[in-house]
């Protein structure tokens, strides 16, 4: 900034000497000066909107990252050594909770600059607006960081995160969990991973899927935007079954998604159907877990609703 202020400052100067010379003009100075302010005023109007719209974003996002960077401080100080997380947006990230942070962009990690491994599948895609493409799946997770942070929670956005779900190692050791901050009245989501014990026990041994293609995860960020709009609810579905359909055998949340959609739509036969798929493909589907015990409890079976309740707490408090 500091130069690009010179440069203005340069800039006005040749003007003025340009004008000067051209014109003989007494008043060029003021002249060049309205004529700037004009420029300046015309620009911002016709952008303000769009610049308030972004900066609100801007200043949402950094506050956020700030209340989840203070969260992730407290759970280091809670383990009693230092957390290794990996992140895409690290700035606040990573100066409120002090962990050891793994930039998934490349931009402050030297093996990811110097190395990216982009996945052509993901990355051909020219509509997901991040213009960050260096990253590298293997070395993020050969560094097991014990947790994974998306800038917009749950869904993957960045090239980067999105790689992460082609990974066997990541739907083997990570699951979606919920960090709750009371006083801000405040919910984020989180990847956390196992451990090793935990991993190796509740993954269960599935044939590969004859019809698996890398670019599934595109399909599960592009349902996850296509709900947003409610009336687009049966084609978010198709969407979900879709990436199911094509992605890793043992991936269960598609069908958490899935069975959160019908809820929507009253459908609880539906509903229970899919909660009931995901946590049978992955046990620490915490929502899935948390919707079957209140399911169960509506049917009247608290056998099965204790059951699911009990493991959604024991799966929480671990998190």
């Amino acid at each position: 900034m500091p130069v690009f202020f010179i440069l203005v400052q340069e800039g006005l100067i040749q003007l003025i000497a340009f004008i000067e010379g051209k014109k003989g003009l007494a008043y060029s100075p003021i002249l060049a000066l309205v004529a700037v302010i004009g420029l300046a005023y015309y620009t911002y109007r016709n952008e303000a909107d769009q610049i308030k719209k972004y900066s609100e974003l801007e200043n949402g996002l950094v506050e956020k990252m700030k209340i989840s960077g203070g969260w992730l401080k407290n759970k280091q100080t809670a383990a009693g050594r230092p957390l290794v997380v990996a992140a895409t947006t690290i700035g606040a990230i990573s100066y409120f909770s002090e962990v050891t942070l793994i930039d998934m962009l490349g931009l402050t990690d030297k093996e990811i600059a110097h190395n990216p491994k982009p996945i052509q599948e993901i990355s051909a895609n020219s509509e997901i607006g991040w213009k960050e493409r260096h990253y590298n799946v293997d070395y993020v997770l050969s560094r097991k960081p014990d947790y994974i942070y998306f800038s917009t929670g749950i869904k993957p956005s960045a090239y980067a995160e999105r790689g992460l779900f082609t990974s066997d190692d990541f739907i083997k050791y990570y699951y979606p969990s919920y960090l709750t901050i009371k006083e801000y009245k405040f919910t984020d989501v989180i990847y956390k991973r196992k451990s090793d014990e935990e991993a190796e026990k509740n993954t269960k041994k599935l044939p590969p899927n004859p019809n698996y293609k890398k670019s599934f995860v595109n399909l599960y960020t592009q349902a996850m935007n296509t709900q947003k709009d409610k009336s687009k609810l049966p084609e978010a579905i198709g969407l979900y079954e879709q990436s199911a359909s094509e992605g890793p055998p043992n991936w269960g949340t598609p069908y958490q998604m899935i069975g959160d959609l019908y809820m929507q739509l009253k459908d609880k036969d539906k509903a229970f159907e899919n909660y009931s798929k995901a946590v049978e493909l992955n046990d620490y589907n915490l929502v899935a877990h948390y919707s079957l015990y209140q399911l169960y409890m509506e049917k009247g079976d608290t056998v099965n609703a204790r059951i699911n309740i009990e493991k959604f707490r024991s799966t929480h408090r671990r998190c």
